[in-house]
């Protein structure tokens, strides 16, 4: 059997997301949302319109909606969009989802906000300059960008086999790890002004962890040494 790297392209990923489409639990923001906007809440007030820039299945635009903030939400694959789009439909606040694709010709108002949580670490080398061009399209001058990412992740490790075509993969598609040094400096390199950037564990707020929570936290008390695992970068946009 020939064992190599899957190679990440435009189609693979559209097959990948299209698959873990409706397997909304799977999703980071579903358990997270809320805890993500809570440690925003200080950067916004209600009704200012934001961006759920990579929404997947929609729980951080659900935790935006229920704090009383405008939402539009974005997404690169089709089958997202149209899922996000029939969840929030009746929303007042739900501004509408749109794929990444189509921002070209899309209108739209500036967003105050722009949210782009557990994506910048799928994002191929060769569509970061398209994926930094959207979120300065996306949002004001002045605005603010919230991103979070997996705290200086080892992707090799954390890399998979699949026995009948020979492939090693990240299993959640992640292409790429940043640290507390390389997020912030890619932002200043791509037109953000600098802000502010730490690690958290988005668990910790969290009124209800589940059990693997709860053994991760554990293990933190007893010293064995477990970092924070997410990373977060707030910045303005220069303007």
């Amino acid at each position: 059997m020939d064992v190599h790297d899957l190679e990440w392209t435009d189609e693979t990923m559209e097959s990948f997301w299209t698959f873990w489409g409706d397997k909304v639990h799977t999703y980071f923001a579903e358990a997270y949302g809320a805890a993500i906007v809570r440690t925003a809440a200080r950067f916004l007030w209600p009704g200012q319109l934001c961006v759920d820039y990579g929404c997947g299945s929609g729980g951080l635009t659900a935790a935006l909606l229920n704090a009383g903030f405008r939402v539009a939400a974005i997404d690169y694959s089709p089958k997202s969009v149209e899922d996000v789009t029939a969840r929030f439909s009746e929303h007042d606040l739900f501004t509408g989802a749109r794929r990444v694709a189509d921002l070209a010709t899309a209108g739209g108002d500036p967003a105050d906000a722009l949210f782009s949580v557990e994506t910048i670490e799928h994002i191929l080398p060769q569509h970061e300059a398209d994926y930094f061009r959207n979120l300065r399209g996306l949002l004001k001058p002045g605005g603010t960008a919230f991103l979070s990412t997996p705290n200086n992740e080892d992707i090799e490790a954390a890399k998979v086999f699949c026995p009948e075509a020979g492939a090693v993969f990240h299993p959640m598609q992640h292409a790429r790890s940043f640290d507390t040094q390389s997020l912030p400096r890619l932002l200043s390199e791509n037109g953000f002004r600098p802000s502010e950037t730490y690690v958290t564990d988005f668990g910790l707020l969290l009124r209800e962890p589940p059990k693997q929570w709860v053994a991760d936290k554990g293990k933190r008390m007893l010293g064995m040494g477990m970092p924070p695992p997410h990373l977060v970068r707030i910045a303005k946009l220069a303007g």
